[in-house]
């Protein structure tokens, strides 16, 4: 046959004879229904002898876009932890198919794999059908979706994927908040959006976040800050029409919440951040003795803390406390203050636990009514009552989830630890495994999920910039997929991958299961689809057919429901 048709839940390795086993000579949708807004997927690939084009001949508004499947290079597809997990499609290094370039329609070329996203915008209700033509070289092919005017209401799960915008800054070798790194920013947050992120991380200070001691990330500081001296104390004024540019800007796009950039140092507290100043006279010769690990100047401005400083110098935690009052009053102005949350260091461990204690008691008073979170693995941080929400390892949910009180927000993350057993999304694991996780999240009945690499483009503690086209895995550090969804396409504009499609998907149906709830509630929701009742931390979809089920049961109960209504 000409045209083979997959499910978009395949990935297809072109060099070996396998991938041609799952082929339809029929289009295989990945929703039989679809509300207003959401996304349907269609896989294929042409077998002819020359070029084609596909014609769309649609009868309600979609929003077509067309893919070709990229492979990409990866020398670390899966950390030796996962040795015995044998739900990887291939642990060797190689190429690998991920990066979705998006094409023009008469673009259609032999021995290609291509996927069409179909993005339901109009408002009518009832069955349509979608005509694709692939004349003169592959003929015509139809199939039908059910559509409905109504769209899902927005998702109630606190959703954020770390974008790191001095990646972008340093990938297109422009400056910092110009405003071609503002298109950038806006275009990565907008994709962000489209994954149903709601919550975006704001750099009001260079992130702390996978920097090796001695090393220091580009500058990515949006607080303009003034550094005085005045009878023999340090005084900083704070500028903040950079960081209200960025929250109007990330308010427009949808955000509902801010997360601030870490207090202090990754993995334990023990440093300052980097901190970046304009220095005036009076305080330049005081600078020279009382900052002496002062770092480089950057366009004006000195760095005058960093990670050469202990996180307990009281000049850092003088510095703190002065930036967090002045940083209420500005957020309590511009009534963006409960919608911010606070980081004090990422992922902490036991060891740890008397110093972050000490740090985050001796800024108290200025934390006090701040939101704060950070990702933990250890239930010990439950005692520290300034941490309202938890976020904790996806591996370690049995023996945290039921210490977290009510009155906590409880989320979920994952990163490169999770690898056996688990729901992540590295290019090696196979799509229904990623896509897993909207279930698991419903299931699990969550606040919200975090992952730390929506477009992270360095080596494992940022001791170089990388090109994410040809080094997929933060040079042999994290399987490849850990760091990054989104590629950074041309035009300061990002290009998306599988791994962003399957979560998309998730998420779908993680709204889907919520909305469905409303419906016919939660235990009617769960005995009408063929998953467990009971899940743990080590589900997932363990093959396609089970993933594909799952799919057609929950559209199969929404059709009911919604049939119901009218």
């Amino acid at each position: 046959m000409t045209l083979r048709f997959f499910s978009n839940l395949d990935t297809l390795f072109f060099d070996s004879n396998e991938w041609s086993q799952n082929a339809s000579d029929q289009p295989i949708v990945s929703r039989t229904c679809l509300f207003r807004g959401e996304y349907a997927y269609l896989q294929f690939v042409y077998d002819g002898d020359l070029a084609t084009r596909l014609t769309l001949h649609l009868e309600v508004p979609f929003q077509a876009k067309l893919y070709r499947v990229v492979c990409v290079p990866s020398s670390y597809p899966a950390p030796p932890a996962a040795e015995s997990d044998d739900d990887y499609l291939r642990k060797s290094a190689g190429l690998y198919p991920d990066l979705l370039e998006e094409v023009n329609f008469d673009e259609i070329h032999p021995k290609t794999a291509y996927l069409l996203e179909l993005n339901y915008l109009g408002r009518l209700s009832g069955s349509s059908t979608i005509g694709l033509d692939f004349a003169p070289r592959a003929g015509s092919y139809e199939f039908e979706l059910e559509l409905y005017s109504e769209a899902l209401p927005e998702i109630d799960l606190w959703h954020s994927e770390w974008m790191h915008v001095d990646c972008l800054s340093d990938y297109y070798a422009v400056e910092a908040f110009s405003e071609a790194h503002f298109g950038a920013i806006e275009a990565f947050a907008t994709e962000a959006r489209k994954l149903m992120c709601n919550c975006i991380y704001t750099p009001v200070f260079t992130p702390a976040l996978d920097v090796e001691l001695g090393r220091h990330r580009s500058f990515a500081q949006l607080l303009k800050i003034r550094l005085e001296q005045v009878e023999n104390r340090y005084l900083y004024d704070f500028d903040f029409s950079l960081v209200e540019r960025y929250m109007k800007l990330m308010d427009r796009l949808g955000f509902r919440r801010f997360e601030i950039s870490h207090l202090f140092s990754q993995w334990g507290a023990a440093y300052a951040i980097d901190i970046y100043a304009e220095v005036s006279e009076n305080a330049e010769t005081a600078l020279r003795s009382d900052f002496s690990n002062a770092g480089p100047v950057h366009r004006g401005k000195t760095r005058i803390f960093g990670n050469e400083q202990e996180a307990s110098d009281p000049r850092y935690i003088d510095f703190l406390k002065q930036f967090l009052r002045a940083f209420r009053s500005f957020l309590v102005e511009r009534d963006y203050f409960d919608r911010v949350i606070l980081h004090i260091s990422d992922e902490p461990s036991l060891d740890h636990l008397a110093h972050y204690r000490s740090l985050v008691d001796a800024l108290a008073p200025e934390l006090r009514g701040f939101a704060c979170m950070d990702a933990q693995t250890e239930s010990a941080y439950l005692g520290i009552e300034s941490l309202c929400d938890f976020v904790i390892a996806l591996d370690r949910y049995e023996s945290l989830a039921s210490s977290v009180e009510a009155k906590r927000n409880l989320w979920l993350y994952f990163c490169c630890v999770q690898a056996p057993d688990c729901v992540n999304r590295f290019m090696a694991m196979p799509l229904w495994r990623q896509r897993s996780l909207g279930y698991l999240l419903y299931a699990f009945d969550v606040d919200g999920f975090l992952h730390w690499g929506l477009n992270f483009y360095n080596s494992q503690f940022s001791r170089r910039q990388l090109n994410p086209y040809q080094v997929t895995d933060a040079d042999a550090a994290f399987p490849s997929g850990d760091a990054f969804l989104l590629y950074p396409g041309p035009g300061l504009r990002p290009q998306t991958s599988l791994r962003s499609m399957a979560l998309l998907e998730a998420m779908m149906d993680y709204r889907r299961l919520r909305y469905l709830e409303t419906k016919i509630g939660r235990s009617a929701t769960i005995e009408a689809l063929p998953v467990p009742s009971e899940i743990s931390s080590k589900f997932y979809f363990r093959t396609k057919p089970a993933c594909e089920l799952f799919s057609k049961s929950l559209d199969a109960v929404l059709r009911k429901s919604s049939e119901a209504d009218s």
